[in-house]
């Protein structure tokens, strides 16, 4: 009955569940419990980036060039992550040149059998 008040199951509500319907429960708190620990991990490295930072600016002075950082961490990983998605004209202009790049291969390709083959057997005029 305790884990159930901590998952926020009131006694009127626990006594009349099945164990079949708490499950929804246990899955909001074990989402709950990832997004706290992914905060915390998140935390961490805010924390690390300062000490690091702070020990840097101590041990080196005015010559360091390290610096807190200057975005929140998913703002950055929003931005790298626009840089790395294409447009659509993009894509297209990529496709295009890929195709073109394997039919100058083939070209040169089949340019250099034809060389080859006509090295092999001279034609003779009369």
């Amino acid at each position: 009955m305790i884990p159930c008040l901590a998952l926020g199951i009131s006694e009127e509500l626990f006594w009349t569940l099945n164990p079949r319907r708490i499950q929804p429960y246990l899955e909001a708190d074990r989402l709950r419990q990832e997004r706290k620990d992914a905060e915390m991990w998140r935390m961490g490295l805010y924390v690390f980036d300062a000490v690091r930072a702070a020990t840097e600016n101590v041990l080196s002075g005015r010559k360091s060039q390290l610096k807190y950082m200057d975005k929140p961490l998913l703002e950055k990983y929003k931005e790298s992550k626009k840089e790395v998605e294409l447009s659509e004209d993009e894509k297209m202009r990529q496709v295009e040149a890929l195709f073109m790049s394997l039919q100058t291969i083939s070209t040169n390709s089949k340019l250099a059998k034809q060389q080859k083959e006509s090295e092999k057997c001279p034609t003779t005029e009369t």
